[in-house]
């Protein structure tokens, strides 16, 4: 019983520092961007918005009080500039679309817009350029 319980405190422990060492930590130097409440330390924010249905207005919300660059999780930087666009998604840009992107695709077909490979998005973008 005592060791089931000491297990339970070091998980609990786990839980809650974890996310905060990680915050301090800050490889990426994320921590320059401002985050709604507890939206730097962990994915509960939004994960609540998303699970209330409300996900797009509150981090809508979110850049109005904070800001066109805000962080909406931990690792998860939300942009609200216009000329972030071709910045982001433009041609030659060094930026690769996240894993995320693999729900929407399954094993067999990825479309031109969920294919995460540089490679096989421009076989695919030759397809549908002329059009």
């Amino acid at each position: 019983m005592v060791n089931l319980l000491i297990l339970a405190s070091l998980g609990l422990c786990y839980l809650i520092l974890r996310p905060i060492l990680v915050y301090f930590k800050d490889e990426k130097n994320l921590r320059r961007f401002p985050a709604p409440s507890i939206a730097g330390f962990t994915n509960l924010w939004s994960a609540n918005n998303f699970r209330k249905g409300r996900r797009s207005l509150e981090v809508h919300k979110a850049h109005q009080r904070l800001g066109p660059v805000i962080r909406i999780q931990p690792e998860h930087i939300s942009f609200n500039l216009p000329a972030a666009v071709t910045d982001i998604y433009g041609f030659s840009t060094k930026v690769q679309k996240d894993p995320f992107y693999d729900t929407f695709t399954g094993n067999e077909y990825t479309s031109i817009v969920g294919t995460r490979s540089r490679e096989e998005h421009a076989r695919k973008r030759k397809y549908v350029s002329n059009a």
